[in-house]
């Protein structure tokens, strides 16, 4: 209806402003236009509009048909009067005096409204259909993730039908396979206009090519359903303010993503294609934010402060070191391949430096593959047992979904043992998306050949990241399933009998330096040695018994530990030590943990129980010192001073039962009688401090991975390889001299990865962690 009188109004401001002259045929022509345009939008909105208002309509303006108004004689079309009088412009003599300025600005804006040319008009009507296209695809993709969603939790609850089952799969990998084919579809999009008329260079690969209108308009409608927390940490981490503007915010992203892939394709660059100026200003910024130190210092080695210049050259420096490592690596790759014709295969191979025979092959390794094997422990790379690439293929497409963990490539990354794949979570809590990938795994042909990890990205830090000062995401790594310890059996039990032995003889040690005992030896020297012990063993059984006791308690909070999480752990294996006569156990994972937490827990939970066990028996050890009878205390074994010394926490309790006097006598080489549990409580208490060293698999060493990260833990492993083997060399600790080739040779390596390497741990656990650092 207020179209209607706009168009009266229209032909009312028309006749006022031409009524001194007779009308042209332009301005009569024009007219008819607009009232053809009008009877056109008012038969095509009659099914819609309200015959009252067409009644009103007629009895206002003299519409033929009507009940009033009007005395012409018409067909009964609807059609306004100032059609009629456009076209009888002569025989109307009543004209209406209205504001001049008024009526000529609303005709002007009617017209320019109405009078559209029909090229504008299909303009509007495609602009129209392209809408519509697009909102009738985005509402065909949402009712194919709920198809896809509700038939997944039908088949979760299907156990018995699998007939059934097999149908409800082929119906979710139907509609799998559709929605790809739209994301094939959808990305073949039309680039010939940018939405910001920025010019594109075809001929270069690498050249940014600016979205779309069209690409711009569907990526901020999709950032205007995203909830508005969401958008604040994309701006924040995209380096924008407002995360309102979300225009800004789309074209920030894409940019990240051309920046992101360009890298990636550079990597297979045959000949160097000079930086775009995207590429150049990203470097830029990423050198920016290296430390002002690092930045001076490679502008001194350069000889200039020009950030362009320095980033330009060093991205063609790390080119051509990569290309020139390649063919060094195929030319080396060719010359084993011509070895192995010939027959002196041996003799060959010593020639050309990989190996002779008798240090057998040690071929060269890249950066890459040696610091993969730092990372990750040798479980992860069996011979023979790690996957193929067609495993990885059937994973990715079999085992993966869209709800899970997406990957934009069929082919994963070849590291040591196994593969990387690098891509996207699609759950927040990665403790279910690893479940839900198990689950399908379990059922696919490969349940029983892989395993994977979520982790963080165990290869090295490349120039171009360093540069770009990029975060690297984490990644799933795929390995073989059998993760047990390679350890001979029959070694390790042998080894743990040499432990035994040990562990008895130091407990006979300790006796030769009690006089009584002594004189009893040496008078059945004199009678000729008799065989009957049996008064010796009772006196060394005390010593025995508890330490291994105390070791016992230790791997028994391993292990329950273990089973509350659900993961299993191989039989501890005791190491001798000539000083201790033991330096506690070796506990392998057999399966991985669930997550660091509970790696944590586990690493935690043995030293623990086993300070506690033996601060219990060396307090109860004093006190039945303390209250021996003469008898009793003449046949206790006796220790030098400086060993009651050795721990912190035991010299404390010592103190504490017996008062500051005894440990603050002057001669360290002071004979003490002492009851066997002092003794084997404060072995034990050494024992399970030495089990906190940060190293490699120790109890110390999983701890830090769990708090810190495998990057962090293997810096630290290196930290303290480097503070032990320097007390070796300037401390009187002669027993850090056995510890240091101990812990190299067996506990060396990190911990196997947990399932879900990503989520650290809490605040508690931190501040145990903390604790747990200034107790050692």
């Amino acid at each position: 209806m207020r179209w209607t009188l706009l168009c009266i109004t229209t032909w009312i401001g028309s006749v006022h402003a031409f009524h001194i002259r007779r009308p042209t045929t332009s301005s009569t022509l024009s007219l008819q236009y607009v009232g053809n345009a009008f009877r056109r939008s008012v038969s095509s909105s009659s099914r819609s509009s309200s015959s009252t208002e067409l009644l009103l309509f007629r009895r206002m303006f003299g519409g033929r048909n009507g009940d009033s108004g009007g005395d012409g004689d018409g067909d009964g079309d609807d059609v306004p009067f100032f059609v009629d009088a456009a076209a009888n412009y002569e025989k109307d003599a009543g004209i209406v005096e209205e504001d001049e300025a008024t009526l000529t600005k609303a005709a002007t804006a009617v017209v320019e409204r109405v009078a559209l040319t029909p090229q504008e008009e299909a303009e509007k009507l495609r602009r129209e259909a392209a809408r519509m296209k697009l909102e009738a695809e985005r509402m065909d993709v949402e009712l194919t993730l709920s198809k896809i969603a509700n038939l997944e939790i039908k088949l979760k609850k299907n156990q018995t039908n699998s007939e059934q089952k097999i149908d409800i799969q082929n119906q979710i990998d139907m509609l799998t396979k559709k929605l790809e084919r739209k994301d094939e579809k959808e990305s073949k999009v039309d680039m010939a206009t940018p939405c910001n008329g920025e010019s594109i260079d075809e001929n270069n690969p690498y050249a940014y090519v600016p979205l779309t209108k069209a690409e711009l308009d569907d990526r901020i409608a999709t950032l205007r359903e995203t909830e508005q927390f969401l958008l604040n940490i994309v701006a924040k981490a995209a380096g924008l303010e407002n995360s309102n503007d979300l225009k800004a915010l789309a074209i920030k992203m894409h940019e990240d993503q051309y920046f992101a892939d360009s890298l990636l394709k550079r990597e297979s660059m045959e000949v160097f294609v000079p930086l775009t100026s995207m590429e150049i200003q990203r470097l830029e910024e990423g050198y920016m934010r290296l430390p002002p130190i690092v930045r001076e210092m490679n502008e001194r080695q350069r000889g200039t402060s020009n950030v362009t210049e320095i980033v330009m050259k060093s991205f063609e420096e790390d080119w051509k070191a990569k290309k020139n490592g390649d063919k060094t690596s195929k030319k080396q790759e060719d010359q084993s391949i011509l070895s192995d014709g010939i027959q002196m295969d041996g003799l060959a191979k010593k020639d050309e430096g990989g190996g002779s025979w008798l240090f057998g092959d040690n071929e060269p390794k890249s950066r890459e593959d040696n610091y993969v094997e730092n990372m990750l422990p040798k479980q992860t790379r069996k011979e023979g047992a790690g996957p193929t690439e067609i495993d990885i293929q059937n994973f990715i497409e079999d085992v993966l979904d869209i709800n899970t963990f997406t990957v934009p490539s069929k082919r994963g990354e070849k590291v040591p043992g196994g593969f990387i794949l690098r891509g996207s979570p699609r759950m927040e809590d990665l403790d279910m998306m690893i479940e839900a990938i198990d689950e399908r795994l379990a059922q696919s042909s490969i349940g029983d050949k892989v395993e994977f990890f979520y982790i963080s990205d165990p290869t090295p830090v490349s120039d171009d990241q360093m540069m770009s000062g990029m975060d690297r995401d984490p990644v799933l790594f795929v390995c073989g399933r059998d993760l047990s310890p390679t350890a001979n059996p029959l070694i390790t039990s042998s080894v743990s009998l040499i432990t035994l032995f040990f562990l008895f003889s130091l407990s006979s040690a300790f006796f030769t330096f009690n006089e009584s005992i002594m004189a009893h030896f040496e008078a059945d020297q004199a009678a000729g040695f008799p065989t009957d012990l049996d008064w010796l063993f009772p006196l060394i059984e005390p010593l025995f018994f508890s330490m291994i006791g105390v070791q016992f308690v230790h791997e028994a909070a391993h292990k329950l530990v273990a089973i509350s999480k659900g993961f299993d752990t191989a039989f501890p294996t005791l190491i001798p030590s000539p000083q201790l006569g033991t330096l506690g156990a070796i506990t392998s994972l057999k399966t991985p943990a669930k997550n660091r937490k509970d790696l944590f827990d586990f690493a935690l939970a043995g030293p623990i129980a086993g300070i506690v066990a033996s601060l219990a028996v060396m307090y109860l050890g004093l006190e039945l010192t303390a209250y021996a009878d003469d008898a009793t205390y003449s046949m206790f074994p006796s220790v030098p001073l400086y060993f009651l010394k050795q721990s912190a926490l035991g010299g404390g309790l010592i103190d504490n039962v017996f008062g500051t006097t005894l440990l603050s006598a002057p001669d360290l080489n002071k004979l003490i009688p002492v009851h066997p549990f002092v003794i084997s409580g404060l072995s034990s208490l050494l024992i399970n401090g030495y089990s906190l060293i940060p190293f490699g698999r120790t109890d110390g060493g999983r701890l830090v991975l769990s708090s810190v990260g495998r990057t962090g833990a293997l810096f630290e492993k290196i930290l303290a390889l480097a503070v032990l083997v320097a007390a070796s060399l300037f401390s009187s600790q002669t027993f850090v001299l056995v510890l240091v080739p101990f812990l190299v040779l067996f506990q060396g390596q990190l911990e196997i990865p947990c399932r879900n390497e990503v989520d650290g741990i809490d605040i508690p656990r931190g501040i145990l962690s903390v604790a747990t650092a200034i107790l050692v």
